[in-house]
């Protein structure tokens, strides 16, 4: 699952779909303080 700017994900669904791949997208609501906890989340997975 990618959570992106609905201009970004446009694009890479367009160019995923080039590809053979079979793309998703729904709009979610998602408020300020859970989106940067999302990010921090994110962020430590990749440090460890």
């Amino acid at each position: 699952m990618f959570v992106l700017p609905e201009r970004d994900a446009n694009e890479l669904a367009e160019k995923l779909r080039s590809l053979g791949a079979l793309v998703t997208m729904a709009p979610i609501g998602v408020d300020a303080i859970r989106l940067e906890g999302f990010r921090r989340r994110s962020i430590r997975g990749r440090l460890a």
